[in-house]
């Protein structure tokens, strides 16, 4: 009799196993400085550079074994006087990090995927370490003369 209860127990709890393949969909979502998160489920290759906007500088870096370019662009040529915005690609992603050239406040990409992020963090590693990155002057600046620039 203990024979067969224990057979039953075996066969009931893996008929009980759940037998559908893991869906390892990777989700993109945007966070910004004003606590709301964006899910875009869609491919973040969707989130491209505009033809319109102004490339300002790139760079390249190396992540595990692997050249990526990261590159900054912005709207302030084309957008009106306090529509600007300025952002980064990742070469691999699309857009990674964007703000207003006027407003305060910013937003980001994240995914589920920690692969993802590291890359992600790396890219802002290098771009906090490279001085030709993060060298921009909003349109209403370029006509105001700076001490430093004498």
């Amino acid at each position: 009799m203990r024979t067969l209860t224990c057979i039953i127990v075996v066969v009931s709890l893996f008929a009980c196993s759940d037998k559908r393949p893991k869906e390892n969909l990777i989700r993109y979502y945007v966070v910004g400085s004003t606590s709301r998160i964006t899910e875009d489920t869609t491919n973040a290759k969707n989130i491209q550079a505009d033809p319109a906007d102004e490339l300002i500088a790139q760079d390249f870096f190396k992540h595990n074994k692997k050249d990526h370019v990261v590159k900054v662009y912005t709207s302030d040529n084309h957008a009106p006087v306090d529509g600007g915005r300025l952002y980064y690609t990742l070469d691999s992603l699309g857009i990674i990090y964007e703000r207003s050239t006027t407003w305060p406040g910013f937003s980001r990409l994240k995914t589920n995927n920690d692969s993802i992020n590291d890359l992600i963090s790396q890219a802002f590693a290098h771009i906090l370490q490279n001085p030709k990155l993060w060298t921009y002057r909003p349109k209403l600046l370029n006509s105001i003369p700076l001490m430093i620039d004498k």
